[in-house]
């Protein structure tokens, strides 16, 4: 979703068939409708659609039709059934896309994607945003009118744009025939349904191949992906939202290309904090540009140019600060700034200066005369060739009866227990800006790191260069806070320390963490002696920039111990390999920062691009229900950590 920002869940038990009926139906049911509405395109194309609402994930409202008789399609019982069913089916996709999105791209220091105006309800995530607004459903039938021309060669029906809202959710078009009565349509086997075209990072096209099943639900990211979800990521993750264009097949007259798709919006009553009004009341500004512009608005309030140009409307006591207002505080204000001889700005943790274009990092009001534009936080220098093949004794395994490979090749945890004392050590494989060990917080923000009591090692030897605040290189025992997740809001060591004999040990090629405690992590026990008592270990390493600020993305994950056992040396396991555990202890390891469905076996982290995944109905039958469907996509999502649709160049 960072690289395209589109996903194709495929393998839904029983879609394809209730896909196919459905656009038929509908391609029946649109000519007679009313309410139906008739667009022309540029290329000639004419689009009819009726419309729909659905409310969060499970409450699809009835569609209206408009004044239809009892003896047209659309009152059709049968219609009217399977059409809840489709819609419910594409719900449970939704729902488990945003709930599995939420888990995998958390925001940076656990803040809230969104408030409620007058700020007193959070939408913490993707998750809680959809399931609080009202989406718009649309039923498109594309077809060539008569009089209308015949369509140029490759021209374009719909030009490359990204969509608006926070993404969107389509099935891929269906091509039918309908013999010259309305009433009368068939699927036309093997049509073309044109061409869907989408802009890669570098400037490049690809056409999208959805294959030819029809089990499936493509998910697409919007420009509302930019506008509030961007600004609230960690520094270096940005999603992406999908510049797409379609092209029309070469249809007859009497044949047209169905499609279904569903917007996601933020929630009406949720603020706009650039604007100072709610989305709903966004959206009806845009409807009332829309009738004084003779039928051109600016869209559904979420792209940047309507952020730009409406500009901001902080308060008097409130600067505009990464993308939203913050207060100004008895230190820092404008009139304190001034004192001082400084201004106030909004800064990073690297007293670099925030612009809109800069939606990613840790920025906060800050007295400062700082021109320094924002940068990308400085790498961590390649290693020498010299280094290769010096890591097996630097790991020296043999000295530690028990260890896990967390991360293949790269990243190991070693410890032994005696006379009821913990002797641990982390060591990996290159030069690493930080790495930590803790216990679990269950309930905590960010699966259980928010509260965590945890040991971190860090690489800090230059104030100058890693960012604010500065600590100096060591190991020492932290209480996570409890929403905010930046080091900065966590940097002062617990005391009195559980811990002795720590270190941090940083060669030219080599970095290792260890540290003794009798009993516990920060207070929390570890149950050294308590035989059959697992302790829930969360860990991370962060190996790209010294940057402290950067609170993990990758490379972390969760562990299950009963240190009362021995435990010898586990290797490294694929995640997604299948098969049953390790025995005595369980590792949760995703490489995204989130815990797994219960019962998966985990011990490592390795980075995967997955191109493609299917939901398998394991017993063998493809007429599941509608809701084995969803329990099987929830399934599916559960394991799945990067997604990419497959697109044919």
């Amino acid at each position: 979703m960072t690289t395209d920002g589109i996903v194709a869940v495929t393998g839904i038990p029983n879609f394809a068939s209730l896909r196919r009926a459905v656009m038929l139906d509908s391609a029946r049911c649109g000519a007679e409708a009313p309410a139906s509405r008739t667009t022309t395109f540029e290329d000639g194309t004419a689009r009819r659609t009726f419309a729909g609402i659905t409310r969060g994930v499970d409450d699809s409202r009835a569609i209206e039709f408009g004044d239809v008789n009892a003896e047209t399609s659309c009152s059709d019982p049968r219609f009217k059934a399977r059409l809840a069913d489709f819609r419910g089916a594409v719900s449970s996709a939704a729902g488990a896309f945003a709930s599995r999105m939420s888990e995998l791209f958390p925001t940076a220091e656990g803040q809230p994607l969104l408030w409620d105006f007058p700020h007193k309800t959070a939408f913490r995530n993707l998750d809680e945003v959809v399931r609080a607004a009202e989406h718009l459903e649309h039923f498109h039938a594309y077809h060539r009118p008569e009089g209308a021309a015949a369509a140029e060669p490759d021209a374009t029906t719909i030009d490359l744009h990204a969509d608006q809202g926070l993404f969107i959710g389509f099935t891929p078009g269906l091509v039918v025939q309908t013999s010259g009565d309305a009433s009368v349509a068939a699927e036309v086997t093997g049509a073309d349904a044109g061409m869907f075209v989408v802009e890669r990072p570098d400037g490049t096209r690809a056409r999208a191949d959805f294959g030819p099943d029809g089990d499936i639900v493509v998910f697409m990211l919007g420009d509302g992906v930019d506008q509030i979800v961007n600004p609230r990521m960690p520094e270096g993750v940005r999603l992406r939202s999908a510049p797409h264009a379609m092209s029309m097949p070469r249809l007859a007259r009497n044949q047209a290309r169905m499609w279904y798709g569903r917007m996601f919006l933020p929630p009406a009553e949720a603020l706009s904090e650039p604007h100072g009004v709610t989305f709903g009341e966004l959206r009806r500004r845009a409807v009332e540009d829309v009738h004084e512009g003779g039928g051109v608005g600016r869209g559904l309030g979420c792209s940047r140019a309507l952020l730009e140009n409406e500009g901001t409307q902080c308060k008097d006591n409130q600067m505009y600060c990464w993308m939203r207002c913050m207060d100004h505080t008895p230190a820092i204000n404008p009139k304190a700034c001034e004192d001082k001889g400084l201004k106030l700005q909004c800064l990073s943790q690297r007293n670099q200066v925030w612009r809109l274009e800069d939606s990613h990092g840790d920025y906060n009001p800050t007295c400062s005369n700082s021109n320094d534009n924002v940068t990308p936080p400085p790498k961590i220098p390649a290693r020498a060739g010299t280094c290769n093949g010096t890591f097996a004794p630097f790991l020296a395994k043999e000295s530690y009866p028990n260890s896990i490979e967390l991360v293949k090749g790269k990243f190991y945890l070693q410890w032994r227990v005696a006379s009821g004392v913990l002797e641990a050590r982390m060591a990996y494989d290159g030069v690493v800006g930080w790495m930590a060990l803790g216990v679990e917080n269950p309930g905590g923000g960010h699966n259980g790191m928010n509260g965590a009591k945890t040991v971190m090692g860090i690489n800090d030897a230059d104030k100058d260069i890693f960012g604010a605040p500065f600590v100096g290189t060591g190991v020492h025992e932290y209480k996570i806070h409890d929403r905010l997740s930046a080091f900065r809001h966590w940097s002062t060591p617990l005391a009195p320390a559980n811990i002795t004999g720590a270190e941090m040990n940083v060669t030219a090629c080599h970095t290792a963490m260890k540290f003794t405690t009798a009993h516990a992590i920060g207070g929390e026990p570890l149950h050294l002696a308590d035989n059959g008592k697992n302790v829930s270990l969360i860990w991370a390493v962060h190996p790209d920039t010294f940057l402290k600020g950067y609170h993990g993305w990758g490379n972390r994950g969760h562990l299950v111990i009963d240190f009362a056992k021995p435990h010898g040396h586990k290797a490294w396991k694929n995640p997604y390999g299948g098969g049953g555990g390790h025995s005595g202890h369980s590792g949760h390891s995703d490489g995204g920062g989130h815990s797994p469905a219960a019962g998966d076996d985990r011990t490592g982290a390795e980075s995967l691009n997955t191109t493609t995944f299917s939901v398998i109905d394991h017993s063998g039958s493809r007429g599941a229900t509608t809701a084995s469907a969803a329990a099987l996509l929830a399934a599916a999502l559960a394991l799945v950590d990067l997604f990419a649709i497959v697109l044919e160049y």
